[in-house]
């Protein structure tokens, strides 16, 4: 009997394999209740049972961070961590190499020059990444603050090749479905 029981358990047994990974989340040194402006991460490295790396500050983002994703490439070694501020900015760190060393990621404040709201209303995420799978690019989604009926969201691509957000105007986007200026589209 005892027998049997080792080999269902040993049938039944699966195999997960460990992966790296990035935890990022807001804090100053010194936190305080209204100064949380500054993007940190922390690296999991599954090898050898795993560790969680050393805290890495990226950068100070200008406004309390409300909302971060981040998001890995699945063409080549890229991560991009985008934060949204108190402010209604939203700001993108890109990494390539190395990115356990705050020296390796690339900073872009206000990416597509706009905010996502006109004032802040509780925890709501207005924005969204993606990875284009065939090429690399990036793509951000957001709502945009603005007076137009016909672009209720807009999109910025990161081409493969840059490493930063800077100068990258936005698409817009009209949602037939609204046609009132300023939407509020969550995600």
């Amino acid at each position: 009997y005892i027998v049997i029981m080792l080999l269902a358990s040993l049938w039944c047994t699966q195999t997960i394999e460990a992966a790296d990974a990035i935890i990022a989340y807001n804090g100053d040194t010194v936190p305080t209740a209204s100064n949380n402006e500054t993007l940190k991460i922390r690296i999991w490295n599954s090898t050898n049972g795993g560790s969680l790396g050393n805290e890495v500050e990226l950068g100070d983002t200008g406004a309390t961070i409300r909302q971060v994703v981040v998001k890995n490439s699945p063409y080549r070694q890229k991560t991009i961590a985008v934060t949204q501020g108190f402010d209604g900015n939203l700001t993108g760190f890109v990494c390539t190499s190395n990115c356990g060393s705050a020296g390796s990621w690339t900073m872009s404040p206000a990416i597509g020059n706009n905010s996502v709201w006109l004032g802040a209303t509780g925890a709501q995420r207005r924005f969204d990444i993606a990875f284009e799978t065939a090429t690399g690019d990036a793509l951000i989604v957001f709502t945009i603050v603005n007076t137009s009926v016909t672009c209720d969201l807009a999109a910025v691509i990161l081409p493969d090749s840059s490493n930063s957000f800077v100068g990258i105007d936005p698409y817009c986007i009209n949602s037939e479905m609204n046609e009132t200026a300023n939407p509020s589209y969550t995600w």
